[in-house]
């Protein structure tokens, strides 16, 4: 016995809800300089929306209008990460015998998450931008062979 479709041929194009993220610099403090700043931001919001929608269509997918591209924001800049490598967990059947001889397994200290300041202490902030698009098939996200076996 096993599944004979995973998705029926007949079954229409799947809607997806993507979105993308861009970087600008953090609001000025005077006002002058915050009516600039917010002429900038519509402007870096429609380049980067006309891209999106773009690169988009490159991958086989198609941009729905009927909703639009709604913007949320600002998020603290999220640092890039550099080097990031993961420490090899022991499974329980790896520290058995070590359990058995009387060794304690404690965490080491080591921690995968990094310190965001707080929005206003960044010196750019994140901009989000959210679409619904429709592909012919059904999309499937695999990992990358870097992040398979990895639990958290």
């Amino acid at each position: 016995m096993g599944v004979e479709f995973l998705h029926r041929p007949d079954r229409g194009k799947g809607a997806y809800r993507l979105k993308c993220r861009f970087v600008i610099d953090a609001s000025p403090t005077s006002m002058w300089g915050r009516a600039i700043w917010a002429t900038e931001l519509n402007r870096m919001k429609i380049e980067v929306a006309e891209r999106f929608v773009e690169d988009m269509a490159k991958q086989g997918f198609e941009y729905l209008d009927k909703y639009g591209i709604q913007m949320f924001g600002p998020f603290p800049t999220t640092p890039e990460p550099i080097g990031l490598k993961r420490p090899r967990r022991l499974t329980a059947a790896e520290m058995l015998p070590g359990v058995m001889a009387g060794n304690r397994f404690r965490a080491n200290g080591e921690s995968m998450a990094t310190l965001v300041l707080p929005l206003a202490e960044n010196e750019t902030w994140e901009y989000e931008l959210r679409a619904v698009f429709v592909h012919p098939t059904l999309v499937i996200e695999y990992p990358y062979p870097h992040e398979e076996g990895g639990s958290f």
